[in-house]
């Protein structure tokens, strides 16, 4: 019932904002492959990124740019 996806969501944010992972790593690819499969349920989505601090929004956003071949954003 996706009870736990924003839980899951939220350690993978965190995970980013506390640089445990690289998003170009394997495990990093795979976790925003995760994080996007969630996003295609834009309700369930909605449910976990209510639950998420700025800091660990900004974290996944930062993440899917170095990702996409951008420059991380520096704060």
């Amino acid at each position: 019932n996706n009870s736990n996806l924003p839980r899951i969501v939220s350690i993978i944010a965190q995970a980013f904002v506390t640089k445990v992972v690289s998003s170009l790593s394997d495990i990093g690819t795979r976790m925003l492959g995760i994080v996007k499969q969630v996003e295609s349920n834009p309700e369930v989505f909605q449910a976990c990124a209510s639950i998420l601090t700025p800091e660990q929004q900004y974290a996944l956003q930062d993440a899917y740019r170095e990702l996409a071949g951008g420059a991380p954003a520096t704060a």
